[in-house]
């Protein structure tokens, strides 16, 4: 019986490197899967530790933003921010303009998780929009398919939140959007927006 001993084999034969898989072992106890070629490899996909928990390799992207600043003067219920706390990853494009307000380009499939917090100077709707054609329009009248969550202030100054969980496809444009134009709260610290590739 013949049998194969090896610290390293590789999976595919493509001459792009990107488009092989290697897998190797460190002679240790763990365990990599990783794309590339044997000892050029470019992307860990799957790892074993000695004590045998599996760590899968994809990369994790987030956007979180603080602050009410106010709203795009064209899309007149799409939210601004005022602050960018952190930023990872490459899976979220954020935009701000001050004219089309902010805008959460999705680069990779995937599943993502949002959160949005926001208080105004009296009660409001609010929520999160996907591909939706009317960026300029409460996000309670837009079609149903175009809205993600939503909530409402049930009075002034009285912060809410809305959250959703799911698929997205790459090339999908999340909104913050609200009543048409409701101003800030007392304090526009309260207001948030979270984005984040959870797998």
């Amino acid at each position: 019986m013949s049998r194969l001993k090896t610290n390293a084999v590789q999976l595919g034969d493509n001459a792009t490197a990107t488009q092989n898989f290697t897998l190797r072992t460190n002679n240790d106890g763990t365990m990599t899967l990783a794309r590339g070629n044997v000892g050029a490899t470019t992307q860990d996909i799957l790892t074993v530790s000695a004590d045998g928990n599996v760590k899968h390799g994809v990369a994790r992207s987030i956007v979180r933003l603080a602050g009410g600043g106010g709203f795009g003067s064209t899309n007149i219920a799409t939210r601004r921010f005022s602050n960018l706390l952190f930023t990872r990853g490459t899976d979220i494009t954020y935009a701000d303009s001050a004219t089309l307000g902010a805008t959460f380009t999705i680069t990779v499939d995937g599943v993502y998780s949002i959160s949005y917090t926001d208080q105004f100077n009296s009660a409001a709707y609010f929520g999160v929009s996907f591909n939706t054609t009317q960026p300029a329009t409460s996000v309670a009248a837009i079609a149903q398919s175009e809205r993600l969550a939503m909530a409402q202030t049930i009075s002034a100054n009285a912060p809410n939140n809305c959250a959703w969980c799911g698929w997205l496809d790459a090339g999908s444009v999340i909104r913050a959007q609200t009543n048409v134009s409701p101003t800030n709260g007392l304090d526009p610290t309260l207001t948030s927006f979270s984005i984040g590739r959870i797998g």
